[in-house]
C-alpha cells in the first residue's frame, strides 16, 4: 500500500496513462519521473523480491515432485522450470502478458486438479462424511474441458 501511494504521489495518474504498456510497471515508471537512483533501487528490490519468491517456490516444487511423487531430481527440476522456459520460448515480452499466461495456466491446472482430487477423494475416502455430493462425472468433465480450453485459448489464442 505504501509503494502504491509513493508511486501515485510521484508519478500521478495522468502521467501514468502517458506511458507505454511495459513502462506502466511502478518501478520502471519511477525511473522516468523520479531520480534515476530511486528507480534503480526500486528495480533491484523488485528483482530480489521476485527472484527469492521464485527460488523458494521452485525448491518446494522440486522437493514435492521428488519426495512425494518419487520423481528423480533431474526430472523434478525440469518439470519445475518448464513453465518459465515455455513463457520465454513463446517470446512473451509484456509483463502483463506473462502474468496473463502464467495465471491462466496455473489457475486452469489448479481447477482441473480440484476436480480430479474430488473424484479421487470420493473413490478412496475412508471416512463417512457428514453430507455427500454425487460424483457428477459429466459436470466435472465439462469443467475440465472448460479449463483446458481457457488455458489453450490464453496461451495460443494470439497465434490463431
Amino acid at each position: 500500500v505504501l509503494l502504491s501511494f509513493i508511486v501515485v504521489g510521484i508519478i500521478g495518474t495522468s502521467n501514468f496513462e502517458l506511458l507505454d504498456a511495459n513502462d506502466r510497471i511502478a518501478t520502471i515508471a519511477l525511473s522516468f519521473y523520479a531520480h534515476p537512483i530511486m528507480g534503480t533501487l526500486a528495480n533491484i528490490l523488485a528483482f530480489l523480491s521476485m527472484f527469492t519468491s521464485f527460488l523458494t517456490i521452485s525448491l518446494a516444487l522440486v522437493r514435492m515432485y521428488n519426495y512425494d511423487y518419487g520423481i528423480p531430481s533431474g526430472l523434478s527440476l525440469g518439470l519445475t522450470l518448464m513453465l518459465p522456459l515455455i513463457v520465454s520460448l513463446l517470446n512473451i515480452t509484456s509483463f502483463f502478458q506473462v502474468l496473463s499466461v502464467t495465471g491462466a495456466i496455473a489457475g486452469g491446472l489448479q481447477c482441473i486438479f480440484a476436480v480430479l482430487i474430488f473424484w479421487r477423494a470420493k473413490k478412496m475416502g475412508q471416512r463417512k462424511p457428514e453430507y455427500t455430493v454425487g460424483n457428477h462425472y459429466v459436470l466435472g468433465g465439462l469443467f475440465i474441458l472448460l479449463f483446458l480450453f481457457g488455458v489453450f485459448f490464453e496461451v495460443f489464442g494470439g497465434m490463431l
